[in-house]
């Protein structure tokens, strides 16, 4: 969901839905780094973090869908996988998705981008919400 063209059309999608609750305005970047907790083994190296942020934000932005759009959205997405990587990032994509509504069901704002920090000892998670 990187390019401006793909975010358009995910924006044109959402437009009519309402995006944040007015009691919901938790730092995306917090709740995002929620979603991933039970993932995160051992002491990732940042491109396994980002890779982590990118899937995490990728299930967010897909859980705004009407189920059957989030579906073919998510074909779409996995077109872009390796073959023998599919099932695997489908079925955490899957996992998230649940998550995330689980968790933060009235949270509605689009993840637009984000950026991981190396701090040394942590990451810092920037996260950009469209509204």
């Amino acid at each position: 969901m990187g390019n401006s063209r793909g975010r358009k059309r995910l924006w044109k999608t959402l437009k009519h839905r309402k995006l944040l609750s007015e009691t919901d305005t938790g730092k995306l970047s917090g709740r995002i780094i929620e979603l991933i907790t039970p993932y995160r083994e051992g002491n990732p190296d940042r491109g396994e973090f980002e890779r982590l942020i990118s899937l995490a934000s990728t299930a967010w932005n897909l859980s705004l869908f009407p189920l059957k759009a989030r579906d073919e959205t998510m074909m779409k997405v996995l077109k872009a996988v390796p073959d023998e990587d599919r099932q695997l990032i489908r079925g955490l994509l899957q996992e998230l998705i649940v998550r995330k509504e689980l968790l933060f069901p009235e949270d509605r704002r689009l993840v637009g981008s984000f950026d991981v920090i190396d701090e040394g000892e942590n990451f810092r998670v920037i996260v950009a919400a469209l509204s």
